[in-house]
């Protein structure tokens, strides 16, 4: 338990300052780094939320689901899933995002009444519903994302949010376990899923890097050739 929080909170720390730094960096778009900083939030009180699952784990001797822990967990999903809203109304076009929103939203909507009243209104029963839904929807966000890269031909992007996507699907799976029973392998798909959206938040930085590169490279070059 002990290393598994260590290595979960280590995993935390280098995407929060991943995203923080992303969100810092200057860009020509207010709503690209306003995305990034939606997901450093997220990020950073993710942080807390280990801190307090540690408490729990290592010295209560006791899971941290079902707990005030369960707030910060759900308070940073919401901030993660408004940044990447954020973000894909950045890459998207935004008339077509608002209709595909609106249905994703009825759909996940409709699910959660639905799980909610099979798990029979028992307040375990409707906070696992909210973490699958929170899941649904990061990776659904994900998937448009992807989507753009590939419309705008951009394979980095593709690359970048695919990765975002795995560690995704990593943290969700984690969360089923988790919400049943802690254990080593949720330990493992919990750091999984920070270090990946850590690494895609590494590959966005580098990548503006490199566009700035070719920028000033092509400016002084132009330069070299007006002389």
């Amino acid at each position: 338990m002990f290393w598994g929080n260590v290595l979960q909170a280590s995993a935390l720390i280098f995407a929060g300052s991943r995203f923080t730094r992303n969100a810092l960096r200057p860009a020509k778009s207010l709503q690209y780094s306003k995305g990034w900083m939606w997901l450093s939030f997220g990020t950073w009180i993710w942080v807390i939320g280990q801190v307090l699952q540690a408490y729990a784990e290592i010295l209560l001797q006791r899971s941290g689901f079902g707990t005030v822990d369960d707030a910060f967990w759900l308070l940073g999903v919401f901030c993660i899933i408004g940044g990447l809203s954020v973000l894909v109304l950045h890459f998207s076009q935004k008339a077509k995002f608002k209709s595909a929103h609106l249905y994703t939203l009825a759909f996940l909507g409709s699910l959660i009444v639905l799980l909610a009243i099979a798990n029979r209104g028992l307040f375990n029963g409707i906070l696992k519903v909210i973490y699958i839904s929170c899941d649904l929807i990061v990776i659904a966000l994900l998937f448009v994302l992807i989507i753009s890269g590939k419309k705008r031909r951009d394979q980095k992007m593709v690359f970048q949010w695919s990765i975002f996507l795995i560690g995704a699907i990593s943290g969700s799976i984690g969360d089923v376990l988790w919400t049943s029973q802690a254990n080593t392998i949720t330990d493992l798909l919990f750091f999984s899923d920070y270090l990946l959206i850590g690494l895609s938040a590494m590959l966005a930085s580098c990548q503006s890097i490199d566009s700035r590169q070719y920028n000033d490279t092509t400016q002084i070059d132009a330069f070299v050739l007006n002389s």
